[in-house]
């Protein structure tokens, strides 16, 4: 299971990430389910992805579906630019991003229900569960969302 205390050798975290319009700034994750984090972008020579998801609904065990932008699922499919990377889970775009180079990336397309996981936004705001998020600024390496598992 990925984790803040377990994360993949390879992560490389980007200095300053946007997420659907909120900023992270110090390598800080998007969200955290308990010590699990469900999606997890690092830098490389495209941006790289990692996604996981609960094996089964009322499981505390995941699964792999996506590792450092390689598809470990068959429904898990991943489409590159350049700067750019989209990755889908079946029709449902999951995330798209855009690496602006040193060490700054956007993701501005963001939907993990087809995860399990009430999280999703586009470029002007990121909604969790009923809440709505514009415009935050998260400092030194923070989790922005923290859910209960």
């Amino acid at each position: 299971m990925i984790s803040a205390k377990n994360p993949p050798a390879s992560f490389v975290p980007y200095q300053e990430i946007e997420w659907c319009s909120n900023t992270v700034i110090g390598g800080g994750y998007l969200a955290t389910i308990g010590d699990a984090i469900p999606l997890l972008v690092g830098q490389g020579p495209v941006p790289m992805v990692w996604m996981q998801a609960r094996g089964l609904p009322a499981s505390r065990e995941y699964v792999p579906l996506l590792e450092a932008s390689v598809p470990r699922h068959s429904s898990i499919r991943v489409l590159s630019d350049g700067p750019g990377l989209t990755v889908t889970a079946g029709s449902t775009v999951v995330l798209h991003m855009i690496d602006l180079g040193g060490g700054r990336a956007i993701v501005d397309r963001l939907d993990l229900r087809p995860l399990g996981v009430v999280i999703h936004g586009d470029r002007t705001r990121l909604e969790v569960g009923g809440s709505v998020f514009q415009n935050n600024t998260v400092v030194g390496g923070a989790t922005f969302i923290g859910l209960n598992p």
